[in-house]
């Protein structure tokens, strides 16, 4: 079999099966029809009249009008709302909008009442009642704070009584990284015993002006009961709500770099939800948990502790967290999708690589150097299972010139041939297959892995996980397209990656078929196309890889020729 044609062949179909099932394979978890009390449980704190602001304004009108508690250290910085302790205010120091570093900081978390720019995104803890009697801290309560900045090495307290004998105490400390860790302790003075709930709630009303085109896990999601449990935006509007239960476990909102969620404590019972809502034909989205009662005695106080993470998506932190704080599949915050046991340790590889190197494209090229290396020995047997094919193929001319009318002699006669000349006609195939794993794992890390976003390669490639900036069609930027053939573009690297494409196939065994071989001589034109919307760093890899592909062909051609009888 002709391992290009084959490879082709293994990759369409592969899309059209995962694009397939992405789109219309759903296994319903809950339905919409659950208690409408149980889906405003909670919802119900998004209620005070703070919600509902006339006219959006821009976040930092709304920070610098509002009391708060300044935090930072060298990965965020931000501030803490003191009407409902929210967290709202949060920026990401080293990451920035574009690839210049004068650009403004990736702007996480906002206040209720921002404008489509920087839509309200926030997280929450507090306490439920289990009557409708206590007074508790909301979203509209004013806390107080014995100081006025939080850093890794001052915690700071916040202070609230509701006036019935309960007071409400919370210690807030934030580590070197993205991790804060919330503990609320209540006293009881009122005479009678109170029963309380904690919870948690990661917010977000509207869309993120970047959401994509569903390649990546954009939406709510968590590790519940053991199992990663994810609900994109579009979904969640069809299904406005699903419960879980859970012992242990966290939730949150992920976007591609970006996520932001709520880790109780690990021994606790929970009850989680995803849900959707509408309130004044404004979207919400919203991922809670709550915790088992905790019955606070007469005289005396309880306390519990969550965790909120709100920061960018590095590997190397979440793997951290999840060892330490016992957190179950952390890492899968990053969405290495269906081939995460092989893109995993493909990210590690290429990332020990890239920092030792300094340089992740030179990683990405070493990478694909070891890869080839791996895959010499099945490619030089599918090669010369193809090459003995070819030499096959006047015989089996004739056979079909014999048996062509008749199927399933034709069959039988082939498996003869085949057994005489002890060749397995799907042993090409087995490069072919390992490949496409290898290739949609390698997909997913360039796309997913925040440590390729923004890194450089050299020349004109300033962001391996973008598009080839540079366009044949406007000369390299000599002078820009019109609006209509704004959808022309072809970079310097996926042309040079379907230049290598033709000479591999070229190099190849040709089909016996004309008809097949014109149709195959156009896949390097469409797959030119086709990469040239994907990141740099995956059509450097796949352009190396069939340069790598090309040499290995000559070698193996070179080496069949000196192993094989001389003609007499």
């Amino acid at each position: 079999m002709n391992d290009n044609t084959n490879f082709f062949l293994a990759i369409g179909i592969s899309i059209m099966i995962l694009m397939g099932f992405h789109w219309f394979y759903e296994v319903p978890k809950q339905r919409a029809a659950q208690s409408q009390a149980q889906a405003t449980q909670i919802i119900a704190r998004e209620q005070p009249v703070v919600e509902t602001v006339a006219q959006p304004k821009q976040r930092n009108e709304i920070i610098a009008a509002s009391k708060r508690v300044a935090l930072s250290n060298e990965y965020i910085h931000g501030s803490i709302n003191l009407k409902g302790a929210r967290f709202d205010d949060l920026t990401l120091i080293r990451y920035h909008e574009t690839v210049d570093n004068s650009s403004p900081e990736i702007v996480l978390l906002s206040p209720t009442g921002s404008n489509e720019e920087h839509p309200a995104y926030y997280a929450e803890l507090g306490w439920l009642a289990t009557d409708d009697k206590t007074k508790l801290p909301a979203g509209d309560t004013e806390w107080q704070s014995d100081a006025t900045q939080l850093t890794p090495s001052k915690p700071i307290v916040l202070n609230w009584d509701n006036g019935q004998g309960l007071k409400f105490e919370r210690t807030i400390s934030l580590d070197d990284n993205y991790m804060f860790t919330v503990t609320d302790k209540v006293t009881n003075t009122s005479g009678a015993d109170v029963t309380l709930v904690p919870f948690g709630l990661v917010s977000r009303h509207g869309l993120p002006s970047h959401v994509g085109a569903g390649t990546s896990h954009e939406g709510l999601t968590g590790v519940l009961d053991g199992q990663l449990r994810e609900k994109d935006y579009k979904k969640l509007k069809d299904e406005p709500l699903t419960t879980y239960t859970s012992k242990g476990g966290w939730i949150g909102m992920a976007d591609v770099y970006w996520f932001t969620g709520i880790i109780p404590s690990q021994d606790d019972n929970l009850t989680a939800r995803f849900l959707y809502s509408s309130v004044n034909g404004q979207n919400r989205y919203q991922s809670d948990v709550k915790s088992d009662a905790v019955v606070i005695k007469a005289g005396a106080d309880a306390s519990k502790t969550y965790r909120v993470f709100t920061g960018a998506k590095e590997v190397a932190a979440l793997e951290n967290y999840g060892e330490r704080l016992k957190l179950p599949m952390f890492d899968k915050a990053v969405d290495f999708g269906w081939f995460y046991l092989i893109a995993k340790p493909f990210f590690h590889v290429i990332d020990y690589l890239g920092k030792t190197f300094g340089n992740y494209g030179l990683a990405i090229i070493a990478f694909t150097i070891i890869l080839r290396l791996l895959f010499f020995p099945l490619s030089e047997a599918s090669y010369r299972s193809m090459a003995r094919m070819k030499e096959l193929q006047p015989e089996m001319n004739r056979l079909k010139e014999r048996y062509g009318a008749d199927p399933v002699k034709m069959n039988e006669e082939v498996t003869k041939l085949y057994q005489k000349e002890k060749i397995n006609p799907l042993s090409g195939c087995l490069p072919i297959l390992i490949q496409i794993p290898v290739f949609f794992a390698l997909y997913k890390v360039l796309l997913v892995s925040i440590e390729m976003r923004h890194a450089p390669f050299y020349g004109w490639i300033y962001d391996l996980s973008a598009p080839d900036p540079s366009n044949i069609f406007t000369l390299f930027g000599v002078f820009a397209l019109p609006p209509f053939l704004a959808f022309l573009h072809l970079g310097i690297w996926p042309l040079l990656m379907g230049i290598t494409m033709y000479i591999q196939q070229m190099l190849s065994p040709p089909q016996a078929d004309k008809t097949t071989q014109q149709v195959f001589m156009l896949m390097p034109i469409m797959f030119t196309f086709l990469f040239a919307g994907m990141s740099a760093g995956l059509v450097i890899y796949w352009t190396l890889s069939n340069v790598l592909a090309i040499a290995q062909q000559v070698l193996i051609k070179h080496r069949s020729s000196k192993d094989a009888p001389a003609k007499t």
